[in-house]
Protein backbone atom coordinates (compact mmCIF):
# COMPACT_ATOMS: atom_id res chain seq x y z
CA UNK A 1 0.00 0.00 0.00
CA UNK A 2 2.83 2.09 0.95
CA UNK A 3 4.32 1.86 -2.20
CA UNK A 4 1.58 2.69 -4.75
CA UNK A 5 0.52 5.47 -2.38
CA UNK A 6 3.68 7.13 -2.16
CA UNK A 7 5.49 5.94 -5.72
CA UNK A 8 2.52 5.60 -8.00
CA UNK A 9 -0.49 7.39 -7.33
CA UNK A 10 0.67 10.62 -5.77
CA UNK A 11 3.54 11.29 -7.63
CA UNK A 12 1.99 10.77 -10.94
CA UNK A 13 -0.82 12.92 -9.85
CA UNK A 14 1.30 15.49 -9.28
CA UNK A 15 2.95 15.06 -12.24
CA UNK A 16 -0.25 15.38 -13.95
CA UNK A 17 -1.27 18.94 -12.61
CA UNK A 18 2.89 20.46 -13.03
CA UNK A 19 3.91 20.45 -9.16
CA UNK A 20 6.37 16.88 -9.14
CA UNK A 21 7.69 15.42 -12.36
CA UNK A 22 8.56 11.93 -11.26
CA UNK A 23 6.95 10.27 -13.89
CA UNK A 24 10.11 9.35 -15.37
CA UNK A 25 11.11 8.23 -11.78
CA UNK A 26 8.56 5.53 -11.68
CA UNK A 27 10.64 2.70 -13.18
CA UNK A 28 13.66 3.24 -11.02
CA UNK A 29 11.12 2.99 -8.15
CA UNK A 30 9.48 -0.49 -9.10
CA UNK A 31 12.89 -1.96 -9.45
CA UNK A 32 13.96 -1.02 -6.19
CA UNK A 33 10.63 -2.02 -5.06
CA UNK A 34 11.72 -5.51 -6.52
CA UNK A 35 14.83 -5.40 -4.18
CA UNK A 36 13.50 -4.13 -0.91
CA UNK A 37 9.62 -6.48 -0.92
CA UNK A 38 11.95 -9.56 -0.39
CA UNK A 39 14.64 -8.02 1.89
CA UNK A 40 11.79 -6.90 3.73
CA UNK A 41 9.66 -10.21 4.00
CA UNK A 42 13.09 -11.74 4.86
CA UNK A 43 13.71 -9.28 7.51
CA UNK A 44 10.38 -10.66 9.10
CA UNK A 45 10.83 -13.94 8.66
CA UNK A 46 14.23 -14.20 10.44
CA UNK A 47 13.46 -11.59 13.44
CA UNK A 48 9.71 -12.37 14.05
CA UNK A 49 9.00 -9.06 15.62
CA UNK A 50 6.35 -8.99 18.11
CA UNK A 51 3.29 -6.80 18.10
CA UNK A 52 3.43 -4.26 21.10
CA UNK A 53 0.24 -2.26 21.33
CA UNK A 54 -0.38 -1.98 24.87
CA UNK A 55 2.41 0.93 25.96
CA UNK A 56 1.81 4.67 27.53
CA UNK A 57 4.33 6.16 24.84
CA UNK A 58 3.85 6.27 21.12
CA UNK A 59 6.49 5.57 18.60
CA UNK A 60 5.39 6.69 15.94
CA UNK A 61 6.44 10.58 15.71
CA UNK A 62 10.02 9.30 16.40
CA UNK A 63 10.24 6.84 13.70
CA UNK A 64 8.35 9.66 11.58
CA UNK A 65 11.28 11.78 12.22
CA UNK A 66 14.49 9.27 12.10
CA UNK A 67 12.82 8.58 8.87
CA UNK A 68 12.00 12.12 7.30
CA UNK A 69 15.48 14.04 9.03
CA UNK A 70 18.03 11.07 7.48
CA UNK A 71 16.17 11.27 4.26
CA UNK A 72 16.72 14.71 3.66
CA UNK A 73 20.11 14.65 5.07
CA UNK A 74 21.07 11.69 2.52
CA UNK A 75 19.09 13.22 -0.30
CA UNK A 76 20.80 16.88 0.23
CA UNK A 77 24.41 15.16 0.23
CA UNK A 78 24.36 11.94 -1.94
CA UNK A 79 26.16 13.22 -5.21
CA UNK A 80 23.57 11.59 -7.51
CA UNK A 81 20.16 12.54 -5.60
CA UNK A 82 18.89 16.75 -6.27
CA UNK A 83 19.81 18.68 -3.24
CA UNK A 84 17.02 20.99 -2.26
CA UNK A 85 18.36 24.19 -3.80
CA UNK A 86 17.99 22.78 -6.95
CA UNK A 87 13.80 22.19 -6.75
CA UNK A 88 11.49 24.97 -7.54
CA UNK A 89 9.60 26.26 -4.59
CA UNK A 90 6.36 24.15 -5.72
CA UNK A 91 7.82 20.99 -6.62
CA UNK A 92 10.08 21.18 -3.49
CA UNK A 93 6.68 21.31 -1.32
CA UNK A 94 5.15 18.62 -3.22
CA UNK A 95 8.56 16.34 -2.76
CA UNK A 96 8.50 17.31 0.86
CA UNK A 97 5.20 16.45 1.36
CA UNK A 98 5.06 13.13 -0.51
CA UNK A 99 8.27 12.00 1.54
CA UNK A 100 6.35 13.25 5.17
CA UNK A 101 3.08 10.86 4.08
CA UNK A 102 5.71 7.64 3.11
CA UNK A 103 7.68 8.72 6.80
CA UNK A 104 4.36 8.81 8.44
CA UNK A 105 2.85 5.90 7.19
CA UNK A 106 5.88 3.81 7.24
CA UNK A 107 6.23 5.22 11.07
CA UNK A 108 2.67 3.91 11.75
CA UNK A 109 4.19 0.20 10.54
CA UNK A 110 7.43 0.07 12.64
CA UNK A 111 6.11 2.14 15.27
CA UNK A 112 4.17 -1.74 16.01
CA UNK A 113 7.41 -3.05 16.53
CA UNK A 114 9.37 -1.45 19.01
CA UNK A 115 9.27 -0.73 22.73
CA UNK A 116 10.83 2.97 23.40
CA UNK A 117 10.79 6.41 21.47
CA UNK A 118 14.66 6.16 21.37
CA UNK A 119 14.33 2.68 19.32
CA UNK A 120 11.63 3.84 16.77
CA UNK A 121 13.85 7.00 15.92
CA UNK A 122 16.64 4.09 15.39
CA UNK A 123 14.40 2.29 13.19
CA UNK A 124 13.37 4.99 11.02
CA UNK A 125 16.80 6.15 10.51
CA UNK A 126 17.81 2.46 10.00
CA UNK A 127 14.75 2.65 7.44
CA UNK A 128 16.29 5.54 5.02
CA UNK A 129 19.73 3.85 5.06
CA UNK A 130 18.58 0.76 3.54
CA UNK A 131 16.50 2.49 1.02
CA UNK A 132 19.93 4.17 0.54
CA UNK A 133 22.11 1.75 0.24
CA UNK A 134 19.56 -0.17 -2.12
CA UNK A 135 19.16 3.01 -4.30
CA UNK A 136 23.02 3.38 -4.26
CA UNK A 137 23.09 -0.88 -5.22
CA UNK A 138 20.07 -0.58 -8.22
CA UNK A 139 22.42 2.43 -9.57
CA UNK A 140 25.36 -0.17 -9.32
CA UNK A 141 23.57 -2.43 -10.97
CA UNK A 142 22.14 -0.11 -14.01
CA UNK A 143 25.26 1.74 -14.17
Amino acid sequence: MIFGVCYIAVPVMLAVVGLYGALSSFLFNAIAFAFVAPAVLFGLEVLRPKLDLDRTTDPVLPVAAGSFMTWALLHNTLPFLRPFSDFYATELAAFIALNGLEAMLFAMLLATFVRSRAQGFAVGVGLQLTFASVFVGTLLLIL
